[in-house]
Parts: C-alpha cells; structure tokens; sequence
C-alpha cells in the first residue's frame, strides 16, 4: 500500500466480514476490495504469486484427490464385476433350463441391474454434489477426505467475537479513575486501535482519528503506541497496570490506568436454536474466547453452553 491509510474487504480470502484497515508498507492482497476511497498500490506479485492463486490451487488439489471412501469403492467394484458375472451365468444356465429364448434376456438385465459402474461413480458423483453445495454457502473443501471426516466429529469449539456474536462491539460504559473527560480517553484508544484488527478495535472505531505512532499489537494483551509524544498501553487490566482481570478494557498512560471502557457485542439472534440443533445430534459444545470471565459466561448462560474457557490467549 503506497496510501498511508485505506480499507480492504477480504471476505472473499479470511471469510471475515469485517473490513481491515491496512498502512503504507502493508500487503495487500489479490482477491480483496477497496472499501471507501480508492487507494494506490505496488504490484509486487501476479498471477500464481497471489494469494488469491494460491487458495485456487489447493482446491483444485483437493478436487483432483480421491478420497479413501472413493477408493474403497474402486477397490470393491472390481469384486463385484467379477461376482457379478458369476451371478449372471448362474442366471442364464437356470433360466437355459426353464426357457431358453428368456435365458440371455434375463442374464443381460442382471448385468445393467448392477452395472459396477453405478458403485464406482456413486462416490464421486455425492461428494462433487455436496463440494458444489457448500462452495456455494461460501465454504471451501480443501481436504481430500474433509467431508468423510465430518461424520466422525462429536465435539464443536466456537470462538464468542464475531462468531456467535454480530460482531459489532460497543461502548456501553467509560469509568474515568482520574476525573478527566471520557471523550479524550475515547479518542487516545480509537487511535491505538487505527489500524488493528482485532475484533474489539470497533469499538473504538473513529475515522477522524489520526493513528498512533509506534503502535504495536502484543497478542492476547492488548496495544501500546504514542499519542502527541506520550505513551499509552490499551488491553487487559494487568497489561494496563491494573491488579485483577475484571474483564474490561483498561487504558494506561506511561504505566498507570486512567480509563476503563465497558464493551458488550450482541449475540446473533440464530445462536440457541443452532446450538441446541448440534446438542441434539450428541456433539459437545465449547466456547472458548479471549474475553473476560464475565462477559464469556453471560453469552454462553443466553446460547445453553456450559462447557466454556475464557481469557485464553491466541
């Protein structure tokens, strides 16, 4: 990107919704849209360089593989070709015997009822259905035996951020430690977060906002950088100098918090139904997330999960 700020969609690569926000000097990839203004790129890679290419070629690899059912079923129609013609010799000397102007008749209809061929391409015919289905849902097979694999699964792990939640984080409350206006905490934090794209950076979502100097994302703890020469830290309570993880986002100015912001994202309306439709198939389910105990528990108290892990890391 030669444009010191624009916007990309890359649903079409991550399958994320979500618009990510890219700076001078980071890739852009084939396949992605610019969102909101146009913005000027260096080519540096074409064709089967592209990310986009690549993701082509290995489901072009998994279509070309023959998954192990696939190839048991071969395996089996030369059996039964050979057992079939056994059956239809069998047929023609009984029927030789009762009426022989019905014997090759009624041998020749055994063969095309179980033509080997029907076994043999069965397989194939089903899961190049059923690849087609889920292509169109927005769903890649990338695995030669990804689909046989599904039978065997009893336990589903969703993530909260995003995935059972709209993924439209918002500030519901800002408790300031020092007095000060929550406006200017809310706009240090929107320009820590310009640019990230961690799911919570919405939240704090603000275009009018210059990006932070030197920011820097520590994974599973949040960001620091520079606001007018100062330095800031926005994540975990512990990351902002804060004892106890009480679930919230903290924000720090040169080590000691100021700011606490309250974000909440609302679940998707379809969640209980779904997981009470893949519970009733005997699958366990988890959720597991980054998030706050708090937070975490009351998303899978609304959804019926009980078997639930938060603050974990990436």
């Amino acid at each position: 990107l030669l444009d010191a700020l624009a916007t990309f969609d890359e649903a079409l690569l991550s399958g994320e919704p979500r618009p990510v926000q890219k700076q001078r000097g980071d890739a852009v990839f084939a396949g992605s849209t610019c969102v909101g203004r146009a913005a000027r790129l260096r080519v540096t890679g074409i064709d089967a360089d592209t990310r986009l290419s690549q993701i082509r070629r290995l489901a072009e690899h998994a279509q070309f593989q023959r998954p192990r059912l696939a190839l048991v079923a071969d395996r089996w129609a030369s059996h039964f070709v050979v057992a079939m013609m056994v059956v239809a010799i069998a047929t023609f000397a009984v029927w030789w015997s009762i009426d022989p102007a019905r014997a090759f008749p009624v041998a020749l209809a055994v063969l095309v009822a179980a033509c080997p061929c029907a076994l043999a391409l069965a397989i194939p015919a089903a899961l190049a259905a059923a690849n087609d289905g889920l292509g169109r849902r927005g769903v890649m097979v990338l695995g030669d035996d990804a689909l046989t694999r599904l039978a065997n699964i009893d336990t589903v792990v969703f993530d909260k951020t995003g995935t059972l939640t709209r993924g439209e984080p918002r500030i519901v409350d800002i408790l300031m430690l020092d007095g000060s206006d929550p406006v200017v905490a809310r706009t240090i934090a929107a320009a820590l977060e310009s640019g990230s794209g961690h799911p919570l950076a919405r939240a704090f979502a603000d275009a009018a906002v210059a990006p932070a100097d030197a920011a820097e994302l520590l994974p599973g703890q949040g960001i620091t950088g520079r606001v007018d020469g100062v330095a800031y830290q926005l994540g975990r309570a512990g990351f902002a100098g804060v004892g106890a993880d009480d679930g919230g986002v903290w924000l720090a100015r040169e080590g000691v918090a100021f700011a606490r912001f309250e974000i909440r994202d609302p679940m998707r309306p379809e969640v209980p139904e779904l997981i009470r439709t893949l519970q009733g198939q005997g699958m366990q389910i988890w959720l597991a997330s980054g998030d706050g105990e708090r937070a975490v528990a009351e998303l899978a108290l609304a959804a019926g999960i009980t078997r639930v892990r938060a603050r974990l890391s990436p």
